[in-house]
C-alpha cells in the first residue's frame, strides 16, 4: 500500500479488510508486524520548530551574535565573555564590552513577567570610571518603577529615570582601586523592600518595593549608556536573574563569572549514581541522592494541567521554580514524567475533562512534549511519557494502542526538540509482562530508552523473590525476547508506607531494597527511586513527615548512599541465615599508550576497600563469625549502623563475630581481608538490536485495537476491519509504503 504527500503533524488513515478462514471455532488473536519504508525525496533537515517558548538572549561565541536561550527563563542570563558588538536579532543593539567612544545607547532588553520577588546579579570589570549607566531593573507600568545605576564611583537609584529623580545612595561604591577587578554587585527586592550588596557587603536598602504586583513585566538585563562620551570603558561578564530574593550567602559572592553558568545537565555530577528520589523536596543535598522524578500531578514540573491549562498557553513559572528550587539547588538531576491530559484536550467521553484519559488529538500532546523538552532541554534529558498505564485505568483510562501512541508520539517530538533527550517507558504498575508483550506487539521497541516498573511491597519482610528479582526478570525476558537486552531497566517507584508499617521498620526496608536491588546490576537495573519525599496530611511514603521533621528513613537513606554510591556488587559472603553482599569501587582503567598496555588505579587504598552489607532477613536478631582475616584489617573493622552512627569491632583469630539485625549494618573491609568471597556472575553481554536503515523513525504506524481487549481479533469465516494509522511526525512531506504480513 502506497501513501503519498503526507504533510508534517497529519496522519493518514489505511483500512485492511480481511476474512480467515482457520481452524473451525477458533478465535484467532494475532499481531501484525508493520514495517515502513519510505522513498524518500530529500534528506530530513532539523529545521526550527514553529513552536516558540518564552526566550532569554544568550552570547553565540562562535559567532559573536545574540541567540535565544529558552532554558530556565527568566532564571538565568547568561552573558559569557561578551567583548563583542552586533545586531541581534529583532534589531536589538548589544555592546557589553564598551570603550566609552562616542554617544551611545546601547542596551540588552527582553521584557520577562518578574514578580514582586527578585535578585539580579552583575559582574563588572571597569578598566576606568565615566559616564555610564548600568541598568538593573525597572518596571513597565504606569506607576513609578525603581532602577538601580552606576554612574562614576557612585551607586544611583531613581524613581521614574525619565525625570532624572536621582538619589546617590552610595557615594563611593567604587575606586580607582577596583580599576581591573571583577567586582560583584547584587539588588534584591520582595515585599520587604529592596537590598543592595557589593561584593556581599550591605550598602543600602530600602522599605519601598520594586514591584506592585505580580502582573508586572520587567526589562531586565544590562542597559548600558554613555551619555557624556568618552572617559569609560569596561567589560560584564555575567548577568544572573533570579525570581526570588536570595539572601547574603546564597549570592555569587568570591566566584567567577564562570562558575555561577551551572545547572545544566553536563555540569552536575552524579550521572552514574543509582539513587533517586520521587518528588524532591529541600533538604535533599544531605541525603546525598542525585536524581529525582517528578511530574504526573504531583508537582508543577512536567505536569501538562499546569503548563497548558488552556489551549495554545503554556506557563512556566511554577515549574521554572521547582526546577531551580528543589532540582539545581539540591544538585539533582531531573527525571519528568509528561502528563496528566488537561480538560481541554482530553477526550473523556462523559464530558468532565478526566485527566486520565488520553488526548483526543495526538498533535496536543505532541505540542506539549516539543515545548517541554526544548525549554528544559540543557538541564533535562529524561522523560517517561506516562505513569502507571496499567493499572486497571487508575492513571490511564484507554487500551494499551492508545498507549504506544503516546510513547510514539512522545519520543518523535522529544527527538526533535532535543536529539539526545532518552524516553522512558512510563513506569508499569508492578511487574506486568502480559502488558508490555502487547505493547512490544504492536511496535513500541524503537520508540523508548529505558525501561520502567514500580516493585512495590507491602509487608514488614523484604521479599527478595517473586517481587525484587523475579519481578526483574520477568521484565527482562520480554525485552530481551523483542531485541531490546541492550536497555537498562529504571525501578524509578517503590516505597513503603508509615501507615502500614512503622518508622524503623521503613528505615530498615528501605535500606534493605536498595541494596539489595544494586545486586540485580546483571539484569540490567541501573536506577532506583524511593517514593515519596514528604508525606502530606498524615503518615504516607515519605521520608520527612508533615511537619517537616525527620523520619528515621531520611537518615538510612543517608547512609546507604554514603556507603554505597560509586560501588557496585562483586558477591556475597555466604553464611546460611544472613544477607552479606559485598559492594566495591568501581576500577578506573586507562590506556598507557607509551608502555602499550593498561593500567588501573588499585595503588590507592581506596580502590581497594569494599563494603559488606550485612543484614537478617527474617525479623530475628542472629550471631555469626564472618570469615575476615584479622591481620589485613589490624585488629578492628568500622561499622556503620542503619542511621550513620560509626563504631569500631573488634575482630579475632576466628574472624569478625557480630549481631546481625533485620536493619543493614555496613562494615569497610579491604577486599584482601575477606577469606571467603563467592563471586556475582559477570554481567551477559547486551548487543541490542540495530535500526534498521531503510526506516524513518519520525514516520511511524497505529494499530487499533478494540478497546475491551489487549489484542486485534478475528473470527474465521467472519467480515472485519483492521484500521491502521499512518502518522507523520517529521519535519517535511513524506511517502512510501507499508508492508503488512500476516503471521501464524
Amino acid at each position: 500500500m502506497l501513501f503519498h504527500h503526507l504533510h508534517p503533524g497529519m496522519r493518514g488513515e489505511l483500512r485492511l479488510i480481511t476474512i480467515l478462514s482457520w481452524l473451525p471455532d477458533r478465535i484467532v488473536h494475532i499481531a501484525l508486524p508493520l514495517t515502513i519504508q519510505l522513498l524518500l525525496i530529500t534528506p530530513l533537515r532539523c529545521a526550527p520548530s514553529n513552536f516558540h517558548p518564552v526566550a532569554l538572549w544568550r552570547l553565540d561565541e562562535g559567532r559573536g551574535n545574540i541567540a535565544w536561550d529558552s532554558a530556565l527563563v527568566p532564571y538565568h542570563l547568561t552573558l559569557v565573555n561578551p567583548k563583542w558588538s552586533s545586531d541581534g536579532p529583532m534589531g536589538l543593539r548589544c555592546a557589553l564590552h564598551f570603550d566609552g567612544t562616542g554617544r551611545t545607547f546601547a542596551y540588552l532588553e527582553k521584557r520577562v513577567h518578574i514578580g514582586k520577588e527578585g535578585t539580579i546579579e552583575l559582574w563588572l570589570r571597569p578598566h576606568k570610571f565615566g559616564g555610564v549607566q548600568v541598568l538593573f531593573a525597572t518596571r513597565w507600568t504606569s506607576t513609578p518603577r525603581i532602577t538601580f545605576f552606576i554612574r562614576d564611583h557612585a551607586l544611583v537609584l531613581t524613581d521614574e529615570w525619565w525625570r532624572r529623580r536621582n538619589e546617590i545612595i552610595a557615594e563611593r561604591a567604587f575606586s580607582d582601586n577596583d580599576i581591573g577587578k571583577w567586582i560583584h554587585i547584587a539588588a534584591t527586592w520582595s515585599h520587604n523592600g529592596y537590598a543592595l550588596f557589593r561584593d556581599g557587603k550591605l550598602i543600602a536598602k530600602s522599605g519601598r518595593t520594586a514591584f506592585a504586583s505580580d502582573a508586572d513585566r520587567i526589562s531586565l538585563g544590562v542597559h548600558v549608556w554613555n551619555l557624556r562620551g568618552g572617559a569609560y570603558c569596561g567589560d560584564m561578564a555575567l548577568v544572573r536573574l533570579m525570581r526570588i530574593a536570595l539572601k547574603r550567602e546564597q549570592l555569587g559572592i568570591g566566584k567567577s563569572p564562570s562558575e555561577l553558568v551551572t545547572g545544566k545537565f553536563h555540569q552536575r555530577s552524579g550521572h552514574d549514581s543509582p539513587f533517586g528520589i520521587c518528588n524532591p523536596w529541600v533538604g535533599l543535598r544531605e541525603v546525598g541522592v542525585r536524581w529525582s522524578r517528578c511530574g504526573g500531578g504531583s508537582t508543577s514540573l512536567g505536569d501538562w494541567c499546569k503548563h497548558m491549562p488552556a489551549q495554545n498557553t503554556i506557563i512556566w513559572d511554577a515549574g521554572d521554580w521547582e526546577m531551580v528550587h528543589y532540582h539545581l539547588a539540591e544538585g539533582l538531576h531531573p527525571a519528568l514524567l509528561l502528563c496528566y491530559t488537561p480538560k481541554w484536550a482530553s477526550s473523556d467521553p462523559t464530558g468532565k475533562g478526566d485527566k486520565f484519559f488520553p488526548p483526543r488529538d495526538l498533535r496536543d500532546y505532541r505540542k506539549f512534549v516539543y515545548q517541554m523538552v526544548h525549554h528544559y532541554r540543557e538541564y533535562v534529558k529524561f522523560w517517561e511519557v506516562w505513569n502507571e498505564p496499567n493499572g486497571a485505568g487508575t492513571f490511564f483510562k484507554a487500551n494499551v494502542d492508545k498507549l504506544v501512541e503516546l510513547i510514539k508520539t512522545a519520543w518523535c517530538a522529544a527527538k526533535r526538540a532535543d536529539p539526545n533527550a532518552k524516553i522512558i517507558f512510563p513506569g508499569l504498575a508492578g511487574s506486568d509482562p502480559v502488558y508490555l508483550e502487547r505493547c512490544y506487539e504492536l511496535g513500541v521497541a524503537p520508540y523508548f530508552d529505558i525501561m520502567a516498573f514500580h516493585p512495590y511491597q507491602w509487608g514488614r519482610v523484604f521479599d527478595e523473590g517473586y517481587y525484587a528479582r523475579g519481578a526483574i526478570e520477568r521484565i527482562r525476558k520480554v525485552m530481551d525476547r523483542w531485541g531490546d537486552d541492550a536497555k537498562p531497566i529504571w525501578l524509578n517507584e517503590f516505597g513503603w508506607s508509615t501507615a502500614r508499617v512503622s518508622e524503623g521498620d521503613q528505615a530498615r526496608l528501605l535500606a534493605q531494597a536498595m541494596t539489595f536491588f544494586l545486586t540485580c546490576a546483571d539484569l540490567g537495573v541501573e536506577k532506583m527511586f524511593w517514593f515519596t519525599v514528604k508525606d502530606w496530611g498524615g503518615a504516607g511514603y515519605g521520608i520527612i513527615r508533615d511537619n517537616g521533621t525527620r523520619k528515621p528513613a531520611f537518615y538510612a537513606f543517608k547512609t546507604v548512599v554514603r556507603k554505597l554510591d560509586g560501588k557496585y556488587y562483586i558477591g556475597r559472603v555466604p553464611i546460611e541465615g544472613v544477607r552479606a553482599f559485598v559492594f566495591a569501587p568501581k576500577l578506573s582503567v586507562s590506556a598507557s599508550p607509551q608502555r602499550g598496555r593498561f593500567k588501573t588505579s588499585l595503588e590507592r587504598r581506596r580502590h581497594r576497600d569494599a563494603v559488606i552489607a550485612l543484614w537478617s532477613p527474617t525479623l530475628k536478631t542472629v550471631k555469626v563469625t564472618l570469615p575476615i582475616d584479622c591481620a589485613k584489617v589490624d585488629g578492628t573493622v568500622k561499622v556503620t549502623s542503619l542511621v550513620g552512627e560509626v563504631r569500631a569491632v573488634k575482630v579475632n583469630g576466628r574472624g569478625l563475630e557480630i549481631d546481625v539485625t533485620p536493619a543493614p549494618q555496613y562494615i569497610d573491609v579491604p577486599i584482601s581481608a575477606i577469606l571467603e568471597l563467592e563471586r556475582a556472575p559477570p554481567p551477559k553481554p547486551r548487543p541490542g538490536r540495530k535500526a534498521p536503515d531503510d526506516v524513518e523513525p519520525f514516520v511511524w504506524t497505529s494499530l487499533y485495537i478494540p478497546q475491551n481487549t489487549m489484542r486485534l481479533w478475528l473470527m474465521r469465516g467472519e467480515r472485519n476491519t483492521v484500521r491502521i494509522t499512518v502518522h507523520n511526525d517529521s519535519e517535511r512531506h513524506q511517502r512510501g509504503t507499508v508492508h503488512i504480513a500476516l503471521e501464524g
